[in-house]
């Protein structure tokens, strides 16, 4: 790589063998964050009002506070749908699966 510059050798050596560790953070990151229960539960109990309240603890107080099973399992199935479908995102903006070469 004579005469690359600081930008075209990251680019062009060092990301590609980042940008697997990376795809598979942003991936772990992402999931754990839509199905963040615990901190805003043990917080605020999605109050005052629903201000605070996420999917997760919609999910939660739906199926097991009110005891709307049906309605839970549905808002579980929905929430699975949306991570796929961002995580499918993720993988087709940084192009193709972890391991690719």
């Amino acid at each position: 790589m004579d005469g690359a510059s600081r930008w075209s050798r990251f680019w062009n050596v060092t990301y590609p063998f980042l940008k697997p560790s990376i795809l598979v953070a942003l991936t772990i990151r992402i999931i754990f964050d839509i199905r963040a229960l615990d901190l805003v539960w043990v917080m605020t109990h999605g109050g005052p009002g629903k201000s605070t309240e996420v999917w997760a603890s919609w999910l939660y107080r739906t199926a097991m506070v009110f005891g709307d099973t049906g309605q839970g399992a549905a808002l579980g199935v929905v929430m699975l749908a949306v991570t796929f479908a961002v995580v499918a995102v993720l993988y087709k903006v940084f192009g193709g699966t972890p391991y690719e070469t």
